[in-house]
């Protein structure tokens, strides 16, 4: 059972950011690749979605979990650099439909080691724009 993180997985993750690899990140995420989103992961990747109990551990489960959350193919988000942690974070807007304004949906802090995509807390809380400054619309 996987109950949480080693301290030595925040340090790794904090580090200088890989340009490179989060465009290539958010391209995949903005397309709906997840087989180039997929590619990019470390092979023992996790994702959480705080406050709930999600956590998602491994390459195959991330695949899998991804595949379904991004089934839909593209759509309208809209992925906005910001800052948490003394880190690159992003923040997701979608709209609850087609012509409809994107709100802000969560922010997510994505961790990098050895020029792969390691941790992914996706913090599903709109609230916490107020925080980072960050327009509820988009």
């Amino acid at each position: 059972m996987n109950v949480g993180r080693d301290a030595g997985d925040f340090a790794a993750s904090t580090g200088e950011v890989d340009e490179a690899l989060l465009a290539r990140y958010v391209r995949a995420y903005e397309e709906a690749n997840v087989d180039a989103l997929v590619a990019l992961f470390h092979e023992d990747v996790t994702t959480s979605m705080p406050p709930y109990a999600t956590w998602i551990s491994g390459l195959e489960a991330s695949g899998e979990f991804y595949r379904q959350m991004l089934a839909r193919g593209p759509s309208d988000v809209g992925i906005v650099r910001t800052r948490a942690n003394g880190t690159t974070a992003l923040a997701f807007y979608r709209a609850d439909g087609p012509g409809l304004v994107r709100t802000l949906r969560a922010i997510q802090l994505v961790g990098m080691r050895q020029g792969k995509v390691a941790s992914i807390d996706h913090f599903v809380n709109p609230s916490l724009g107020r925080v980072f400054g960050l327009p509820y619309i988009l």
